[in-house]
């Protein structure tokens, strides 16, 4: 039987200011299609950071969040992050975001590992299948993407 192709799409697709009702800041809603994965992966992790009109400098950082989700060799569903600004940030300032994603599993000695956090391959190489494609959605070129209606 020939394994399914891995493909990922990964989109952030709503980042809102609620009124406070649900007691958080920031809601991130990432849709997540994945499939073919290998089965030594067990989660797959999220982590977002919004910024001022200036998203140059570091320290004008204005909240960062992050979650896992489990998989199982394939995933479909929404990746929900919820966060507040940090000590001190105005969350109304917020104009910009960016998510990375990374895949979390064991490797052949049962440790845990990391693929792709902050969008590059780090330790061991990822597990793919021959010939299986490959998509985090991570583009460098454009790695900021204005919060919608500010």
């Amino acid at each position: 039987m020939r394994a399914a192709a891995l493909a990922i799409a990964l989109a952030v697709v709503a980042l809102t200011t609620p009124a406070g009702a649900q007691g958080h800041d920031f809601t991130v809603t990432i849709p997540v299609t994945v499939s073919g994965l290998p089965a030594n992966i067990t989660q797959m992790g999220f982590e977002c950071y919004v910024y001022p009109e200036d998203y140059t400098n570091p320290a004008n950082q204005i909240a960062n969040g992050g979650v896992r989700i489990s998989v199982s060799r394939s995933y479909s569903g929404n990746a929900v992050i919820t966060f507040n600004a940090m000590p001190g940030k105005d969350p109304s300032l917020a104009r910009w975001y960016r998510c990375t994603g990374q895949f979390y599993g064991t490797d052949d000695r049962g440790r845990e590992v990391a693929y792709f956090a902050g969008g590059q391959n780090v330790g061991t190489v990822f597990p793919l299948v021959a010939s299986a494609p490959f998509t985090l959605g991570y583009n460098a070129a454009r790695m900021w993407t204005r919060i919608p209606g500010r």
